[in-house]
């Protein structure tokens, strides 16, 4: 029961018509707004509100009781709803981070790992590379001997054990002393085998350059 039915039925059990009740000492309204309280298109102040409770001799909690209740009841509801979704967005959304901090946990482990496997195959390909170098090192030769150029590429090993050779060119149109009295396959070591054809240039009065 809304408070306009209430003060309805409380004037009617006191036989007091709206006039009367609105000339009543405390309260101090007219008629129509009796008959507004009433028909529910207004509802009274708390000042009106007390006055009513005491010319029906009744306390503010059976005046307006219906209506407290009523917006407990509904406040609570309210309460509720609003707590219950609340909790429900916060769920959600302590489960969307946890989800979000497991993904960034997985891709920086991917990238971590894709990282080292990757650093290993560079590594890797370096220390293949460097091997190969090593184990493939060459130096080519230019030499002139009684008009004459000859050209050769010898490689070698780290430590300098003669591999093989190739003719890088020999340009053998004029006349002249044969090169290849030295055998280059009697050699096991590439720094004496240059050291030689060095001076086999030199002495018969060629000239002689190295090149890396």
């Amino acid at each position: 029961m809304d408070i306009g039915k209430k003060i309805y039925e409380l004037r009617k059990s006191e036989n007091l018509s709206q006039e009367q009740l609105a000339e009543k000492e405390g309260l101090n309204v007219t008629r129509q707004t009796i008959s507004n309280w009433e028909l529910g298109q207004t509802v009274p102040d708390i000042n009106q509100v007390t006055a009513l409770a005491k010319i029906f001799k009744i306390s503010l909690d059976e005046l307006v009781d219906n209506d407290i209740q009523n917006v407990i009841v509904q406040k609570i509801a309210k309460t509720e709803k609003i707590t219950s979704t609340t909790n429900i967005l916060l769920k959600f959304l302590l489960f969307t981070i946890i989800c979000f901090i497991i993904l960034i946990a997985i891709a920086i482990s991917m990238y971590i790992i894709n990282s080292t496997k990757l650093n290993n195959k560079i590594k890797l390909e370096k220390q293949m590379l460097y091997e190969c170098q090593i184990q493939n090192r060459s130096k080519k030769i230019y030499c002139t001997i009684d008009n004459r150029e000859y050209g050769y590429e010898f490689f070698y090993n780290a430590d300098y054990t003669f591999k093989h050779y190739n003719v890088w060119f020999i340009n053998q149109n004029v006349n002249g002393s044969n090169f290849e009295v030295i055998n280059f396959k009697n050699y096991t070591d590439v720094r004496i085998l240059l050291q030689n054809l060095k001076q086999f240039c030199e002495n018969n009065g060629g000239t002689y350059k190295e090149f890396d």
